[in-house]
């Protein structure tokens, strides 16, 4: 079984809350949303209630984004606390088409290779690509070249291939309990890798 496989591995339930855990949404509050929430639904995040209902899931992707009356800016939506009144449109003609800006700039770094990929059928990325209509990503951008991590004994990841959504880091923190993969460097030389990435 490869790194993707192991993603999905558990059921989702019926509804999918998904709360971005990036460092600006951090920084604004996501960590208290997030333990709302998994009181709420008694579950934690990355698991899926008893009735099937809800998952909680914690990403990285900045796709969140939502318009709210009033603010010039569209904002992710984990970052912004819903207040008395406040009026949010997810899926106006602007949202949509940050979203696929953000679902573009993620392709642009991504290997086209989805026909021989072993999540071709089950790629989230490809999927949500679809609903917002990117059919041509940019090529003329120099893609990095990592060479496959087969050092492990059951996992084979291809660092070509992910997109710095954090998940794998949640699954390695909340999951497996053992925190010893995070992003490492900054910038455009962002990646998942081990401290020292030994």
């Amino acid at each position: 079984m490869t790194f993707y496989g192991m993603l999905t591995a558990e059921q989702q339930g019926k509804y999918v809350i998904r709360v971005c855990n990036s460092l600006p949404c951090y920084l604004n509050g996501s960590k208290m949303i997030i333990e709302t929430l998994e009181n709420e639904l008694g579950i934690k995040s990355g698991e899926t209630a008893e009735d099937a209902n809800f998952t909680l899931e914690t990403v990285a992707c900045r796709v969140c984004v939502v318009e709210v009356d009033g603010e010039r800016r569209l904002i992710p939506s984990c970052m912004r606390e819903v207040s008395e009144g406040m009026v949010v449109h997810t899926h106006s003609g602007r949202v949509r088409r940050a979203r696929r800006m953000l679902v573009e700039l993620l392709l642009t770094n991504h290997p086209a290779d989805c026909f021989t990929c072993e999540r071709n059928q089950i790629c989230e990325l490809l999927k949500l690509s679809h609903e917002l209509g990117v059919v041509v990503v940019r090529s003329d951008v120099e893609k990095p070249s990592y060479k496959l991590d087969e050092t492990g004994p059951s996992i084979i990841r291809d660092p070509n291939k992910c997109i710095l959504c954090g998940r794998c880091i949640r699954v390695c923190h909340d999951v497996q309990t053992v925190s010893v993969i995070g992003f490492v460097n900054r910038g455009p030389d962002t990646m998942v890798a081990t401290v020292l990435d030994e």
